[in-house]
């Protein structure tokens, strides 16, 4: 049996290197031969790496069983072995069914995923407005990544009137995380008096934080 590295390029907000080459991975190899056809962008990467450490504890048959009891961390990784296809038959719809599942239980990065395809309209109609409702609850949970998504919304008026105010509320609560990209974001908000006065000493230190994590705009 052949194994092939799966190698990931990580480049700040942006969408991360695709791999089109089907590969097996080592991680999952004392449970299952994980055959996976994959686009990977970036909101995907927590996902498949909690897959991975979730699948090092559980056989697919024991995933499977809690999933259908109704154990919503078992769903959530459900639907992301159905997304990658992981083990079972890549299916982006089931993959979303069983996000749903588990983000109406309360999952956050259930929550959060179940946003980012609405928003992007990935194998689902798109919907900003439950996007927005999908990236309010897993914000209010403290995802820092639906936090800066959220404000995102908030800012540019996706699937609502646009809100400087609640943007800048969601990106302060993610930059306080050390999220660079809500450093950033909430960096030019201060540079433009975007519901904040203009605040230079606020804005350089912002810009300065993210662009030691490596944040190649604020750098």
């Amino acid at each position: 049996m052949k194994y092939f590295l799966i190698i990931f390029a990580f480049f700040g907000g942006w969408i991360l290197k695709k791999i089109s080459e089907k590969f097996l991975d080592k991680t999952l190899g004392s449970h299952v031969d994980v055959a996976v056809d994959i686009v990977v962008d970036e909101w995907l990467v927590p996902a498949f790496n909690a897959m991975k450490e979730y699948l090092a504890d559980n056989t697919l048959k024991e995933v499977e069983t809690k999933a259908q009891k109704g154990d919503s961390e078992a769903q959530f990784n459900m639907g992301t072995m159905f997304y990658f296809g992981a083990g079972v038959k890549q299916d982006r719809s089931e993959a979303f069914r069983w996000w749903l599942k588990s983000a109406e239980q309360g999952y956050d990065r259930a929550q959060y995923n179940i946003a980012q395809m609405y928003r992007q309209g990935n194998n689902v109609q798109q919907n900003k407005t439950e996007a927005l409702k999908w990236f309010f609850k897993a914000a209010e949970q403290g995802v820092m990544e639906a936090q800066n998504n959220l404000a995102a919304m908030y800012h540019d008026g996706e699937g609502t009137a646009k809100d400087y105010n609640e943007a800048f509320k969601w990106y302060s609560k993610a930059a306080e995380q050390g999220l660079a990209d809500a450093q950033y974001n909430l960096a030019r908000m201060y540079e433009n008096g975007e519901g904040v006065m203009k605040d230079e000493n606020a804005m350089l230190r912002l810009y300065r934080r993210a662009a030691e994590q490596g944040h190649v705009k604020a750098q």
